[in-house]
């Protein structure tokens, strides 16, 4: 009995290191994630788009905006041979309900509009579990 398992532990070892082996070097894709790039000057854009490129990075993902100044941004990323993964953002109407900065009550949070059209006086005791 010890000898069947034996065999077996050997047969799914050896099985998994061919199947699980590393990824050659070359094959790995370097991304990361560009925060509020066209907040921006445009020189700091092209700066952070030299540190990308000197890092080797050869994807990011960053929220744009649909105008020229994104297009304009995506423009110069590409030319650096670095591809872009779009984020885009829901654009709200000028009349859409939105909550306001509040930096003493909540510091970290920005205001902005509310995804769900819920009143303000919605019971939060029914997200509770």
């Amino acid at each position: 009995m010890l000898h069947q398992i034996f065999q077996i532990f050997l047969a799914s070892a050896l099985a998994a290191a061919f199947v699980f082996t590393a990824a050659p070097a070359g094959n790995s894709v370097v991304g990361v994630n560009v925060v509020n790039p066209l907040r921006a000057s445009l020189a700091d854009q092209d700066a952070i788009i030299a540190q990308l490129k000197a890092a080797h990075v050869r994807v990011i993902r960053s929220p744009l905006t649909p105008d020229d100044k994104a297009i304009d941004f995506v423009k110069r990323v590409y030319a650096q041979g670095i591809k872009i993964e779009f984020q885009l953002s829901p654009q709200f109407p000028p009349t859409a309900p939105s909550r306001p900065y509040q930096p003493r009550a909540f510091p970290n949070m920005w205001g902005g509009h509310r995804y769900l059209p819920l009143p303000l006086n919605f019971p939060k005791s029914i997200f509770n579990l």
